[in-house]
């Protein structure tokens, strides 16, 4: 048996546990899109795919390639996935021309599974919103009223999920598979600029995915123009004590969501202790610290719900050091 190419190997295996979490099937070109820390053309790549030890724990259909212990009719989802987002797409272009006319809003990205080209039917449309710097609480709490009074609080079109602004585009205190994915496939739909400042802000992401090529999702985007109506409501806003209400917003926001989402003070202050290089290793074991199940500060605003990131993180882990006990175990035969 072919000795196993240890690097190319278990970053291709990575690469498809990590998208397996999702039960969603991957072609070569993604393969080599979303492959970590490595540059791998596409024929290598197939090479070791179709050659042990990944040919023994891999399967191919209609040019998709998945774990071979998923059914083959993962594909036809992932296909039926796709249709839906065409549909969703379009609705998220609506929704944009919306957003972009409330206070202070500099940009909106689709984020989340639609950003990928798949949408489910429980799945909602994320929005990942920058704004003004020192207006980002205004500007959240204007949507969120526009979400819960005209919308009903309909989150499959209207789902709000992440505030940053515009000065803090840096992520590089969580350099992990999941960040990397999310932000790497960011998809901007408003003001595209402030996906090449993200980028630029986040090098680490080249060398995370150093093969990645956003071919774009097929739709035309929402203008880059700051709408009539929105600087009309900024000079209106300027009225008031901007300062003294943004923070006031966030302030009443931390409470409510201490209350629902509670967290002690050493989880906060242990996730801003963590400098560890080794983040930026995808296949390193997950941090046992348990991350605080929301951020806010007057540059950020999210929601982690019930840290999906850190149970999605376990999960890849999980899988992916399965297979390769089982490609050990092969080796040893």
């Amino acid at each position: 048996m072919p000795q196993y190419d240890e690097a190319p190997g278990t970053a291709i295996l990575a690469c498809l546990c990590y998208f397996d979490v999702f039960r969603y099937p991957l072609t070569v070109q993604q393969i080599r899109d979303y492959l970590p820390q490595m540059t791998l053309e596409e024929q290598n790549i197939k090479k070791h795919l179709h050659s042990p030890p990944l040919n023994t724990l891999i399967s191919c259909r209609e040019n998709y390639y998945f774990l071979n212990d998923r059914d083959p009719s993962i594909v036809d989802q992932r296909l039926k996935d796709e249709q839906l987002a065409q549909k969703r797409w379009r609705t998220a272009k609506i929704m944009t021309k919306i957003i972009k006319m409330f206070p202070f809003v500099r940009a909106v990205f689709i984020s989340g599974n639609l950003s990928k080209n798949l949408s489910r039917k429980e799945s909602d449309i994320d929005y990942f919103i920058l704004t003004a710097p020192g207006k980002l609480w205004i500007s959240r709490i204007l949507l969120t009223a526009f979400k819960k009074i005209v919308l009903l609080n309909k989150r499959t079109w209207f789902c709000i999920n992440y505030f940053r602004t515009t000065d803090h585009l840096g992520f590089q205190n969580s350099a992990d598979y999941f960040t990397a994915t999310e932000l790497i496939t960011l998809t901007p739909i408003y003001n595209s600029r402030y996906k090449d400042r993200l980028l630029l802000e986040n090098k680490w992401l080249k060398s995370f995915f150093p093969n990645y090529r956003h071919n774009g999702n097929g739709i035309s985007r929402s203008s880059d123009r700051h709408s009539i109506l929105q600087k009309v409501l900024e000079q209106f806003c300027r009225i008031f004590n901007i300062a003294k209400w943004d923070r006031y917003f966030m302030k009443f926001m931390e409470k409510n969501w201490k209350r629902r989402l509670p967290v002690s003070d050493n989880n906060q202050i242990a996730l801003s202790k963590k400098q560890d290089t080794s983040v930026y290793e995808p296949f390193h074991p997950v941090n046992s610290v348990p991350l605080p199940k929301y951020r806010i500060s007057p540059n950020e605003c999210t929601a982690l719900g019930e840290d999906s990131q850190r149970l999605i993180m376990k999960k890849f882990q999980v899988r992916l050091n399965s297979l390769k006990r089982n490609i050990e175990i092969q080796e040893m035969v």
